[in-house]
């Protein structure tokens, strides 16, 4: 497998309540640097209060893999129906 197919399956895997908030703040393309960090610091403060935050808890201290739940980006974006992902 080459690596872009390794980080391309190892971001898939990741939490999806952060990932659509990666992709949010990537899709309003913010012009400079200090309009990025004011939307991360506006984001932060939800990723704790998330099943897929307290999963990735419980799988890292279990030693296991998680397995997240959040709403995908597909299922934030249309009210919660799954679709193919972006």
């Amino acid at each position: 497998m080459s690596r872009s197919a390794c980080r391309s399956r190892r971001l898939a895997e990741g939490a999806p309540f952060s990932i659509a908030e990666t992709k949010r703040i990537l899709a309003s393309r913010p012009a400079e640097l200090g309009a990025v960090l004011a939307e991360e610091v506006r984001a932060q403060p939800q990723l704790p209060a998330g099943a897929d935050f307290a999963e990735g808890s419980r799988a890292f201290s279990a030693g296991r893999a998680p397995r997240f739940t959040g709403p995908t980006t597909t299922e934030r974006a249309c009210g919660g129906r799954r679709g193919p992902q972006n």
